[in-house]
Parts: C-alpha cells; structure tokens; sequence
C-alpha cells in the first residue's frame, strides 16, 4: 500500500483558526541519517473506546496534529460467550453476520470520527481472546489460542473495515477503509500471550493467519505490521521468532526445538511490511538509562536494526523492512509513584526522545502513549505506575502536552546551536527562533517551516536558552518551551 503522507503536508487554514497544532520536527537537513518523512502516532483506547470521551479526545489528537491513531481491538470484547470454555454452536468468526452488531459502534464511531478529521487508524486485532478458542488444556484468554480461529477474527475486523461494508444498525452508510493492521499486541508478555516460553512460536503462527486474513478479507495490499513487543528482553523475542541466533544462524537443537524452529533450516517467509516496537524504558521512565543485554529501548534501537538486518539475510523478513515505534511514553511523577520523573523533566525528555527518533533513518513514526494518566489505578497497596499521558487524569495539562504540541530540542556544535523543531500542520508557517539574553527572549532568525512541518536550523548563539515563537493564522501565539542547549 502506499502510505499517507504526514497531515504537516497539507495545510488546513481553516483547522489552524479551530486549534492551533504544533509538531515534532525532528531532525536535520544536515543529518544523512534522519528520517525524512515520519508519522506521529497517539494511542488512549481507554478515550477513544469510551462513547462519552471520543469525541473530545478526538478533536483532541485532531488539534494536536496527529497522523494516526493507534487502538487494540481485542477479540473477546466482541466474540460471543468469550467466558466459555466451547465455542458457540454454528459461530463463524469470519462471519460478520455471526457477531453482536452493536459490539462494533465504538470502533465504528472511531473510524468514521478519525476518517472525518482527516487522522489515519492502524488497528491491533489482539488477545485477550475468548477462552473457547484456547488451546491449551487449562483455558484462558492468552493461552495458545487457535491460529485458525485468529484468522477468522482478524478476517472479520479486516472486512467491516475493507470500504464495502455498510453500519448495520447506525444509518447503513458504507463503513470508512482501513488498511493498516498489526498483529496482537506485546506478544512477548505473558499478560498478552501465554506461556511465554513458547511465544515466538505461537506469535509465528498468529501471524501466518493474519496473512491469510488479509486476502480472505479482501485486503490483500493493507500494511501488515509485526511485533508490537515490549522492550524488556525484546531481543532475545525476535530472535526465537526469526529462528536466529545472535549471529543470525539458524537456531539448531534444542534451542530450536523450544522456538518451534526446525532445526538449522529456515523459516517460512513472514510476509511483513513493517516492524512494530514499543520502545519504552522500565515503567515509563527516561528511555536513555542502560538497560539490560536483550532489552530493546530507545536507547538500544540499533540492536533491533540488527537483528532485522540478520532475519532478513536469514530470509525470515524482507530486507530494510521498516521500523515503526507504535507504544511509546514518559510516566510524570505526581502521580506515577515508582518510575516517574518531575513533569518539567517528562516535557524535555518528550522532545529529547521524539528528536532521537527522528534522528533513526529506519524509523518512521514516533508515538505518544497516552493523551490522559489512567484514573481508578493505585487502589489500596497498588503503586500508581505508568503514568505517561500528556494530561492528568483531571484532563488538566501537563508540561508535556505543550511540548508535544511544539516541540524542540537543541544541540551544540561549535559556536554554533542547531535548533530542532517544527508546527504541526503547518507547512509553509514562519517560526521565530529566539534566545535569552538577560531575561529577554529576541528573535534571531524566522525560518519557514518545510513540507512536513518541520524545521532545523543552526544559529549563532551564547550559552543560554532557546525557544520557538509562532502566530497562528487566528493571531494566537505560541511559544515552545525554553530549551537548554545540550551536547549532542
């Protein structure tokens, strides 16, 4: 398929009057390694699956500039009797007319809401499944489900949204195409897919259906991404599932036998288009600590390049197969007890990542999870973890919900300061590139931000700080956070 460019592409005078957006703009004119189109990814399944919230938080992501809009459609919130250990008599899950009609409107509504503001969707059928469709003998919602069954689900979810299917109970009218798609989600927890001993092998399964579901649900050309993994022990994950070592050899003996590899021979071909990541660090802290051998976090992304590089040679994967980071966040201490940072340091740390990310040629797209902090979490001893929304639980604002707004970041080089940033939408848009002087902010130099709403620009600069200044066509004016000028 061929990819949507980023919406900075376009620019929509009459959204910037509505709600003023600013992007990312993440790196250099300069930089032979930067990525030079990438998307911006939001995921909140708790707003947008809530019918009371989606619509606010929609026109939330739609004035923060955002690309595509990253939901789990999990199968028991749709598969009937998920709680029974046998499936329903005569149930087809590749038959829409075999599901609860009404179980669809919330993704329904989604895709048409996100459809009419111009956002992208990219959907993770994934478990928790309906417990008849385990296979193992204790059945439970994660444990081995059927490759067969998965198929039929992620057939059902890839025809409602082929663009020829029509809203059986909301007005009948032709349900909006979607054509980006992954498989399952964080496959390599326990929590998503169990036991996680055998999860390359099952994961490898589940994705040989999803291929199958494609043709099946006429989609044939859609984007197919893989993994979603969590970061933590992330690469020894891809290399069972590539049927790797950690010199890209076929796995041999037992340890193939545990993958569900044969031994020494390669694998049948996955047929992805892209890689999906989830770059996080430990609880949603600072993704730039050290980390362990096998973990895969921001910091470690080229040992994902790696491993990529080594299952293609392998003929598991096609070669200089993208790399998309779809589940990323910062956690904000109040309220996240364990991992959290000061809400000025998550604003910084936004941009840093996002900058860093950009920076990765094979990268193309960053993402911010989630829009707000959960709410009803921490009850009794429970620690309040993960809390990595751009908004307090309230809705009130953090820092970094400006931040991610109008981001920027800069580094020095010399005498010289290279000024990353960018509005989002705002092609064609004059920014002011500003530092500090005794307290007071004085433009330097206005620059015009490019097709894809960025801008990187090295200035003349004393030690001090640096900040981006832009006027919406409504006369509003925005600043950036005032940014230190770091090393590189």
């Amino acid at each position: 398929m061929t990819l949507p460019l980023p919406r900075s592409e376009f620019v929509r005078r009459g959204l910037f009057a509505l709600a003023p957006v600013v992007l990312i703009l993440l790196a250099t004119a300069a930089s032979a390694t930067a990525s030079t189109r990438q998307e911006t990814i939001l995921q909140d399944d708790r707003l947008f699956g809530d019918p009371g919230r989606q619509v606010e938080a929609l026109d939330t992501a739609d004035s923060l500039g955002i690309d595509t809009i990253h939901t789990v459609v999990v199968w028991s919130t749709l598969a009937p009797r998920p709680t029974a250990s046998r499936k329903p008599s005569g149930f087809n899950g590749a038959d829409l007319g075999d599901y609860d009609e009404e179980k669809w409107d919330r993704f329904d509504d989604l895709v048409r809401g996100a459809q009419a503001r111009g956002i992208d969707l990219l959907l993770s059928p994934s478990t928790p499944a309906p417990k008849w469709a385990s296979e193992c003998r204790r059945k439970t919602s994660t444990c081995d489900p059927s490759p067969k069954e998965y198929q039929a689900f992620f057939t059902a979810v890839v025809k409602r949204y082929n663009g020829r299917t029509r809203d059986e109970n909301q007005g009948g009218g032709l349900l909006p195409k979607v054509d980006r798609l992954s498989v399952l989600n964080e496959p390599n927890l326990g929590s998503w897919l169990s036991p996680s001993s055998q999860a390359p092998a099952m994961y490898r399964d589940l994705v040989y259906a999803a291929e199958k579901a494609l043709r099946s649900g006429r989609q044939p050309r859609a984007q197919l991404l893989i993994s979603e993994a969590a970061p933590i022990r992330s690469l020894i994950f891809y290399q069972r599932l590539f049927c790797i070592d950690s010199r890209g050899r076929a796995l041999d003996g037992g340890q193939a036998r545990r993958a569900g590899c044969t031994p020494r021979r390669r694998i049948k071909r996955l047929k992805a288009t892209g890689i999906a990541h989830h770059p996080y660090s430990r609880g949603g802290e600072p993704p730039f600590k050290r980390r362990g051998s096998s973990d895969i976090t921001l910091r470690y992304m080229d040992r994902l390049k790696t491993v990529l590089d080594q299952a293609a040679k392998a003929g598991a994967i096609k070669r200089n197969i993208p790399q998309y980071s779809t589940e990323f966040g910062i956690a904000s201490d109040p309220p996240s007890e364990s991992f959290g940072v000061a809400p000025t340091i998550q604003a910084r740390e936004l941009n840093h990542s996002e900058f860093v990310t950009y920076e990765n040629k094979s990268v193309r797209a960053f993402a911010q999870f989630q829009l707000s902090d959960d709410t009803n979490i921490g009850q009794g001893t429970d620690p309040v973890n993960f809390q990595t929304g751009l908004r307090f639980g309230s809705g009130e604002e953090k820092p970094a919900f400006a931040a991610f707004r109008m981001p920027i970041y800069v580094t020095r080089a010399g005498n010289r300061a290279r000024v990353w940033g960018g509005v989002r939408p705002g092609a064609g848009s004059r920014v002011d590139i500003q530092t500090e002087s005794n307290g007071t902010f004085t433009t330097v130099t206005t620059v015009t931000v490019d097709r894809y709403g960025y801008i990187d620009e090295n200035i003349d600069t004393p030690r001090g700080k640096v900040r981006l200044r832009w006027t919406a066509p409504n006369g509003q004016e925005f600043t950036s956070r005032e940014a230190n000028i770091d090393r590189p």
